[in-house]
């Protein structure tokens, strides 16, 4: 039996998902662990594409078997898959999702289809604007022009946001609609912010509300840039913040002002070992890319692929093939070297701080959830502590880093030649950390060119929002320590 599910879809000129209950059937279909075939399209036509079986969508193929109309998908999947995560636990569940997705519908898609009307139209494809201009109009506007309807929009944009307060209260004392995890509601409410982004030009809401959660933000439309969710490429990063690993994802997707569905967990609250995401990253690590549905791991993997699938938007790889083997030098050194012996002494501050104050039950319960044996082992030695040995051999070997890149950077402004490359992102995320753990080896006195470089770094205006606006884990901007 195959694990692919055809789906029917339906799209603006872009490749962005324009249907809220297609959407929400793609969520459906990922929570089931189907890979997903995508049958693509517009507005006309689709009776002819599902060869007759429908006129609208979303519709799935599965084993030779169709299913139209999106609710009936999710009662299909939970009945022929039970063994899977269900959708639908249960009769009441089944009554609240229709609650919460026929409130969301008149609280917020109704006031917002108004607002966005023409930028819908004009987002379709041009062979399907001349049939949503007449069926907008005539079956959802009593035959008003949808310039008309859309006029105004500033006055009404700003009522919408405080209608929507009762969901973000509801999302402030659960992480899930669902409860611990998502279910069916989470992924219909997700639809309905999901379909504004995709046609939303103009943001429906000025500022991000507060939140307690990572996901809350998420089903709020958190991203990151300004872009729009939905796009013709979908990236969601999953990150634990501007620090080490995660910050040089974080840093690369600022430089090149990519698009991106933000995911934030807190590390220190043990989320990166929730079920959730290890089923995204069976090693529990951050950061973890999610592009269009296949996930990418590994900090410098990611900075590459992004920088490869991205070309055009602020390259930061050299093209000169000298230079870019230069630039990987120095990131497999990082990975390979230099990060290792930084993040044992921050392994150890970790060990003081937070594990050696946890009673062993509460620390052995937490060490259960780690997925990985090596990771279990570290967390073990970080609890009782690094023989002192150990330390003094990292402490060397820092230096030494250090020492290298203060050689590199007298000779160039930048590691891998004239310009900012991946080398001086993946670099600088370790070693920003090292003046405020280590001064005696990284200081205005001992390494000039090192910590000039650092404050270069940090003045450039993508990476100085990068580091500013986590106010939970904030990095702060190199200082002269003997100054």
């Amino acid at each position: 039996m195959s694990n692919t599910i055809t789906l029917f879809d339906l799209q603006l000129a872009s490749g962005c998902t324009i249907s809220p209950f297609v959407w929400a059937t793609k969520y459906a279909l990922k929570h089931k662990g189907f890979e997903i075939d995508i049958v693509p399209g517009g507005f006309t036509g689709i009776l002819e594409r599902t060869n007759g079986f429908s006129d609208r969508v979303p519709v799935i193929i599965d084993n030779g078997h169709w299913v139209k109309d999106s609710w009936q998908i999710a009662e299909y999947l939970d009945e022929k898959y039970p063994d899977r995560s269900m959708l639908l636990e249960g009769d009441s569940m089944k009554v609240l999702t229709k609650f919460i997705d026929q409130w969301l519908w008149a609280t917020a898609i109704r006031p917002w289809f108004s607002c966005y009307i023409l930028d819908y139209h004009d987002l379709s494809q041009p062979h399907d604007q001349p049939y949503v201009r007449e069926s907008r109009q005539n079956l959802f506007l009593q035959g008003r022009k949808l310039e008309e309807v859309q006029a105004g929009r500033e006055e009404r944009l700003p009522l919408v946001p405080p209608q929507l307060q009762l969901f973000r209260d509801l999302l402030k004392d659960t992480p899930w609609l669902g409860g611990q995890k998502p279910n069916y509601a989470d992924y219909r409410a997700l639809a309905v912010f999901l379909w504004v982004g995709s046609v939303a030009p103009t943001p429906p809401r000025r500022t991000r509300p507060p939140s307690r959660h990572a996901h809350a933000i998420w089903f709020a439309g958190d991203r990151r840039t300004g872009g729009r969710v939905g796009g013709r490429m979908s990236l969601e990063l999953y990150h634990g913040g501007p620090g080490a690993n995660s910050l040089k994802v974080l840093l690369t997707m600022a430089e090149k002002g990519i698009d991106y569905v933000d995911h934030k967990l807190d590390l220190h609250n043990f989320e990166q070992h929730s079920p959730e995401f290890v089923k995204i990253n069976p090693r529990g690590q951050v950061p973890a890319l999610v592009h269009d549905g296949k996930v990418i791991t590994e900090s410098t993997v990611i900075c590459e692929y992004l920088d490869a699938i991205f070309p055009d938007q602020v390259p930061l790889r050299p093209k000169d093939e000298y230079w870019r083997a230069k630039m990987r030098i120095w990131t497999k050194f990082v990975d390979e070297y230099f990060c290792w012996c930084v993040s044992t002494l921050g392994w150890e501050m970790l060990g003081k701080t937070v594990m050696r104050q946890m009673d062993e039950a509460e620390f052995e319960a937490h060490v259960a959830k780690v997925p990985t044996h090596e990771q279990q082992v570290k967390w073990r030695t970080a609890r009782k502590g690094f023989p002192q040995e150990v330390l003094d051999e990292e402490r060397r070997k820092i230096r030494y880093s250090v020492g290298k890149l203060e050689i590199d950077l007298s000779q160039r402004k930048w590691l891998a030649g004239d310009m900012f490359s991946l080398a001086d992102i993946c670099t600088y995320a370790i070693a920003v950390s090292v003046p405020r753990m280590q001064p005696d080896i990284m200081n205005d006195e001992d390494t000039p060119r090192a910590m000039e470089w650092l404050r270069d770094v940090e003045a450039r205006p993508a990476v100085a929002k990068t580091i500013a606006d986590a106010p939970w884990r904030q990095p702060q901007p190199a200082r002269a320590v003997n100054a």
